[in-house]
């Protein structure tokens, strides 16, 4: 009797489906493109006002209408243009990915997605902090693709 028990046991385990690992909904290996659609780039020295700048060196460089690749990595991280973030946090409509600080630069990623789960944007932000002791320079750069 336990032996026909394992044996129904093992067919069981052996028919049932495996379901994958998701990541907001997004299994790892998926790929989708998007285009930017929106870049903004901006300087802040101590208290003045911020000023639009170019993208400053150490934070990755888009330009508008250049077509984007992403891939869902096997840890569920966020793969595009030689960098990675890694996967945070989901919502109904979107999927976060944050880079931990370091050297000053913080960066982050937002995947939205439609009511069926599908990826249709994409947001990207950069934060770049750099501090002599006497002054503090921000440098913040946003892109938004679709």
């Amino acid at each position: 009797m336990k032996h026909l028990l394992l044996c129904l046991a093992t067919a069981c385990a052996v028919a049932a489906p495996v379901q994958a690992k998701t990541y907001g909904g997004f299994k790892p290996g998926k790929t989708f493109t998007f285009t930017v659609t929106a870049r903004s780039s901006t300087k802040q020295v101590d208290l003045n006002p911020s000023v639009n700048v170019p993208v400053p060196a150490g934070v990755v460089k888009l330009g508008l209408g250049s077509k984007v690749r992403f891939t869902i990595g096997r840890k569920g991280q966020l793969e595009f243009k030689k960098s990675s973030f890694p996967y945070d946090s989901s919502g109904a409509e979107y999927v976060q990915y944050v880079r931990p600080p370091k050297n000053g630069l913080s960066q982050s990623g937002t995947i939205y997605k439609s009511k069926k789960g599908k990826p249709v944007g994409a947001s990207l932000n950069f934060l770049k902090i750099i501090t002599d002791g006497a002054s503090r320079t921000v440098y913040a750069v946003d892109y938004q693709l679709e």
